[in-house]
């Protein structure tokens, strides 16, 4: 079962980037934007990769699927 707090996680950071499309950042960053312990903060970037909401670039950066960035982008 999954806890609330790692649902309410997921959320932020979903509203975070869907409120800034095209906003760039590594984990250390989701971390401090949302307040969510690094564990917690990496699973929940995990799960949005795997339903393909957010992708990792080659640099580690997460960016929102949709946000038109071109393919093959770092």
């Amino acid at each position: 079962m999954i806890s609330s707090r790692f649902e309410e996680v997921i959320r932020r950071i979903r509203a975070e980037y869907v409120e800034m499309p095209g906003m760039i950042l590594v984990a250390d960053q989701v971390e401090r934007l949302c307040g969510v312990e690094p564990m917690l903060c990496r699973m929940a970037l995990d799960a949005l990769v795997q339903t393909r909401f957010l992708r990792q670039r080659a640099d580690g950066a997460y960016v929102r699927v949709s946000s038109g960035e071109p393919r093959g982008t770092p």
